[in-house]
Formats: C-alpha cells, structure tokens, sequence
C-alpha cells in the first residue's frame, strides 16, 4: 500500500470517525437533557450501576485478543472464525454469569429489582457477541465508513426507544430499552455488511489463538484495572450514598465531563489501525506516532485548561 494511499484512507476514516463520535456525543447530550424531565435522578443512578457491571464484562468479552486482529493484519480464515465462535461462547457464558450474579449485586446495592434490570440489560451481550469481530475486523481493513453509520443508526435507534419509553413513564427501562436497541441495531447492521467481507467457516482451532491469548491476557488485565480505578468513584458513591446521590453525580459527569472523552477514540481507532499497517517501516512509525502525540496534546490541552 503507498504513502498517499494509506494518507487518503487515514483522511477518511478520521473524517467518519469524527463525524460517528461528533453525532453520537450530540445526540447522548440531548438525550440526556430531555430525559431528567421524564426519569428520576435514582434511576440514573441505578443505570449507571448497571453499566459498570456490563462494561466489565465486555473487558473479558474478547479476553483482549481483538486487538491482535488489527495489530497482526489477520486474514487466516480458521483464526477469524476460532474467534468469532468463540465471541458467541463468552457473551453466553458472560450472560448466564450475570443473570446468576444478578441477585447478588442488587443486594450490595440494596436497590430493589436491580437483578431484573441487570438480566434485561445483559441481553445487550449476546447481541455484542454477534458483531464484535467484524467491528474490529472493519477498522483494520479501515472500513470506519461502515463502522460509523452503524454506530450513528444505533444512536438514533437507542434515542428513539428511551424517548418513547421515557414520555409514557417507563422510568428506568426507558434507559435500559435505549441501551439495548442501542446496541442491537448497531451490531447487527455491522454483522450483516461485514458478511460481504469475511464469513466465518465452522472451524474452532484454539491451538492456533496460543499467541494471541498470551497478548490478551495483559490488555484484559490493564484495561480492567483502568476501568475500575477510574470508576472507583461510582462503585463508592453507589454503595455508601445511594442510587439517587449517583444520579447527581452521574448526570453532572454526562453533561460537563464525557463529551471531552469523545474526543480521544477519534484520534486512536484510526491510528492504531494505521500503526499496525506500517509497523514494520520503523522510521515511518515513529514519525506517525510522534505526530499523534503532538495532534492529542494540541487539542486536549486547551479542552483539559477550559
């Protein structure tokens, strides 16, 4: 692939990446703005329980080695479709965990009924399952085009049914529905496009994953630690407080803080897909990476200042 090739398709694919997060952040504003007229603060609280405990599960969805896709520009059909089937395997085994777990964190949180929310929004999981890989699979081949309209349709699917659900007094499910429509929406569109791409063959080899288990371990490892540490807050706060003090807290950090984050993904997705695609010209890699650094701190700094 030439330099001007790889810059062009580096243009485009930071310009729907940019565009994917941009609308997503939106419409996550808004969403949320019009929804403390119709949820009470404990159900934000409650929900946002119900997304730590579902985030750490997605840690362990792919035990870290999606990553190793892009990193290794992986086209072996027996490996894809090893990962793929084994993608299905851990969003049911994760599902049946939490639908089993569920009772017991509702206890920890003595919030009534949590387990049932926990089960019902666990169905997310399965339908994560179904179109992770081609997520990734997208982004290496550095088809974000496809990624961000998928994304963008979730969105609006998700906003439309917490909408609907908040307006006729649904009060938490409104939450829970948007997540899970949400999610649905965005994972199945990326299952059926990416079909045209890659379709998996009933193979399931894990002698062939040995290399990519062993890089997993640590990504699993590190981003379960960063989650929870910077969650610590939540987890606290939940616990000592309070559904309804969370649900301050949490709606003040939606509102002020988490459209800064939005930011970072854009710049990241994209080079890291490009970083695996140059990784074995050294000189070019190191100019590349010193550029991003040099483009984050650009932007983030006046954004951490404000």
């Amino acid at each position: 692939m030439s330099e001007l090739n790889i810059s062009q398709k580096i243009k485009s694919s930071t310009k729907w990446t940019s565009i994917s997060m941009l609308t997503q952040t939106l419409i996550q504003f808004f969403q949320t703005m019009l929804l403390t007229k119709f949820i009470e603060p404990k159900d934000f609280g409650s929900f946002s329980i119900i997304m730590i405990i579902i985030t750490i599960l997605l840690i362990f969805l792919d035990l870290g080695i999606l990553n190793r896709v892009i990193q290794n520009q992986e086209n072996n059909k027996v490996i894809l479709s090893s990962i793929y089937w084994l993608l299905i395997i851990m969003g049911i085994v994760l599902y049946l965990l939490l639908f089993q777990a569920s009772p017991l964190i509702a206890d920890f949180y003595n919030t009534e009924e949590m387990d049932k929310y926990l089960r019902i929004t666990g169905i997310a999981l399965l339908f994560i399952s179904i179109g992770y890989l081609y997520q990734f699979f997208l982004q290496k081949e550095f088809l974000f085009k496809i990624t961000a309209v998928s994304e963008i349709v979730g969105v609006l699917a998700g906003f439309s049914t917490a909408l609907y659900l908040a307006i006729t007094d649904r009060g938490i499910f409104a939450l829970i529905g948007g997540y899970v429509v949400n999610n649905g929406v965005k994972y199945l569109i990326l299952f059926g496009i990416g079909l045209k791409y890659f379709k998996p063959v009933l193979a399931f080899d894990l002698r062939q994953l040995k290399g990519y288990f062993s890089f997993g371990k640590y990504q699993v490892g590190e981003k379960l630690l960063h989650y929870i540490t910077y969650n610590l807050d939540y987890i606290i706060i939940g616990r000592l407080l309070g559904s309804e003090i969370l649900g301050y807290y949490n709606l003040a950090y939606q509102l002020v803080i988490a459209p800064t984050m939005k930011i970072n993904p854009i710049i990241t997705q994209v080079s890291f897909s490009f970083f695996s695609k140059i990784k074995n010209n050294l000189a070019m890699l190191k100019k590349a990476y010193f550029k991003t650094i040099e483009f984050i701190a650009f932007i983030n700094i006046p954004l951490i200042s404000g």
